[in-house]
């Protein structure tokens, strides 16, 4: 399922590598411009973290990601996990 994020680039995070087949992966945080303000961590995965070039803090976009859930395990036994994966980006 995809989904739109429009909102301000609030924070850029760096690009991480993990792993021995070098996953990357970075995080970019996006808050809603409306009364009560939400923010939505949107990790950009492999070629994708390509996109942070394309973004700056405090600017306006638009970032179309893909739902992505899974089951981990934790302490307490399995829970579900949801991400939001961006892979296109349109400036506002």
């Amino acid at each position: 399922m995809d989904i739109d994020i429009i909102g301000v680039v609030h924070h850029k995070g760096e690009i991480e590598t993990f792993g021995q087949n070098g996953f990357q992966k970075a995080t970019v945080t996006m808050m809603t411009v409306e009364q009560n303000p939400q923010y939505y961590p949107v990790e950009l995965w492999q070629h994708n973290t390509d996109l942070l070039d394309d973004l700056e803090e405090g600017k306006n976009y638009k970032i179309r990601c893909g739902l992505r859930g899974r089951i981990g395990e934790t302490q307490n036994g399995s829970r579900a996990f949801l991400s939001l994966v961006g892979w296109k980006v349109t400036p506002l």
